[in-house]
């Protein structure tokens, strides 16, 4: 993709997406997964991000009085892909997407071999992400 797509689509990120680290029960222990998203009323941004960096893209039904969404999504190192392809264009997630690289490189990808180490490093970067999502509804 160009350089102005890229930066097209850093803006809709920016704008109408969520860059997110989710904590599962796992049997053992969480376990934490990342997403990339883009949810609007428009299809053409998410279809775009769609045909770019894959993932899935779906038509999803609301509360009768809004219209339906179309969400975008892609998860774990294919989202890391598309957040160092559209990273030198971010602005207000920028930051998110730097923690989102960290965490994916730290994050142990053998889930049941993780020491207590790794687990508290993943506990570490989703509190993280969770107070930079606070900060950024603060301001």
């Amino acid at each position: 993709m160009e350089k102005t797509g890229l930066a097209y689509l850093a803006g809709i990120l920016d704008g109408e997406g969520c860059v997110h680290i989710a904590k599962e029960r796992g049997n053992n222990a969480p376990r934490y997964k990342l997403a990339v998203q883009v949810s609007m009323v428009d299809k053409t941004p998410p279809a775009l991000a769609y045909s770019a960096f894959g993932g899935y893209l779906r038509l999803r039904d609301r509360n009768k009085k809004w219209k339906p969404l179309w969400e975008w999504q892609i998860k774990s190192g294919d989202a890391i892909a598309c957040l160092k392809a559209l990273l030198p264009y971010l602005r207000t997630k920028k930051t998110e997407a730097e923690l989102a690289i960290k965490f994916w490189d730290e994050k142990s990808h053998t889930p049941f071999q993780r020491t207590s180490k790794q687990l508290a490093l993943e506990e570490t970067n989703y509190i993280l992400m969770k107070t930079l999502k606070n900060k950024v509804r603060l301001q």
